[in-house]
């Protein structure tokens, strides 16, 4: 495998944990958001409106008792209407809730509610009602009644809120879980891919250290003129041909230098071939310098020859001459 592509494996190993991750972790976002978006909507709205039920019911014992407690006296003989105003408001509530859990095990519940709610409200304002047109004798012995109808309201209320808040906590449990859940494999994901990556980063550069300092032993060694060594690297990336390549090159520079010893001793072989026939062309070059020098000489004796024959010549002319010039005389 090519060193591009051992790089390219190790960055998609890790763009691969990367994505992985990223999906987890948004599969439980959007499963975490349809959640939170439920007990927004849903459990947490109810929560709310039970919450306001249990408000409006305490403001309605507070009016009817606070027109029991002053016998509705001028100022304070506003706690029925008070009273009326939120037991309407806590009905509408109730059936509400009624209309929400039409088919599920907790109409009952708010069934009861309802009655709880409407008898204890009935008894309530017929005690208050007693109070003030005849003080505690009329009033104190209906007490009992409204506190029954009052607990078994609180009961069942305190039912449904209990089933509520379960739910409320169960749901962001589930979250929470959820989000560890999440993070823990996030983290183990990331770890493992750390460590994936390290690795792949330390064999790939553990490959290409060792390789490279197989080839910088062999250059050194051409550096130095020897050939007798070779690169051994039997990969198949880049390295691998370039050893293959380099370990050519020794061969090819090998065969070169073999033949140019070749032909330096062939030259040598001429060398001396022609030296020896250069030292014959000099012998015979020396033999006929000398025969030359010979001629010369023979020339320079014949020239001397012929000048003491010219000299020779030349009087025997002027003797000849001088003879004439007597017989010409003795003639006369």
């Amino acid at each position: 495998m090519k060193i591009r592509s051992k790089l390219a494996v190790s960055f998609f190993v890790i763009i691969l944990f990367f994505l992985i991750t990223t999906g987890i972790i948004l599969i439980t976002t959007i499963s975490n958001n349809t959640i939170l978006t439920k007990i927004n909507e849903k459990t947490l709205k109810e929560t709310l409106r039970l919450l306001e039920l249990q408000e409006n019911v305490t403001k309605i014992r507070y009016g009817l008792t606070d027109m029991s407690a002053t016998r509705g006296a001028p100022g304070y003989d506003d706690g029925f209407d008070y009273a009326k105003e939120h037991y309407e408001k806590s009905i509408s509530i109730i059936e509400q809730f009624i209309n929400i859990y039409q088919n599920t095990d907790k109409i009952e519940l708010f069934k009861n509610i309802k009655t709880y709610l409407m008898s204890s409200y009935d008894i309530g304002k017929r005690m208050t009602d007693g109070y003030i047109k005849g003080g505690p004798d009329f009033g104190n012995p209906l007490r009992a009644t409204v506190e029954k109808f009052a607990k078994k309201y609180r009961d069942q209320v305190d039912e449904i809120v209990g089933a509520f808040k379960t739910e409320l906590i169960n749901a962001l449990n589930h979250v929470m879980t959820q989000f560890y859940g999440v993070l823990i494999m996030s983290i183990i994901i990331t770890v493992v891919a750390i460590i994936i990556s390290i690795s792949l980063s330390v064999r790939i550069s553990y490959s290409i250290s060792s390789q490279l300092s197989v080839i910088l032993g062999i250059t050194g060694n051409l550096a130095i003129g020897d050939l007798t060594k070779k690169a051994h690297i039997t990969s198949k990336d880049e390295f691998g041909i370039l050893t293959k390549n380099l370990n050519a090159s020794i061969d090819s520079v090998k065969n070169i230098i073999t033949k140019a010893q070749e032909a330096s001793f062939q030259s040598k072989d001429i060398s001396n071939s022609l030296s020896n026939e250069m030292k014959n062309v000099v012998s015979s070059i020396t033999v006929i310098a000398e025969s030359i020098n010979s001629i010369n000489k023979q020339f320079e004796v014949m020239n001397d020859n012929i000048l003491s024959s010219s000299s020779s010549l030349e009087q025997m002319n002027s003797i000849i001459t001088r003879l004439g010039d007597r017989i010409k005389d003795q003639a006369n």
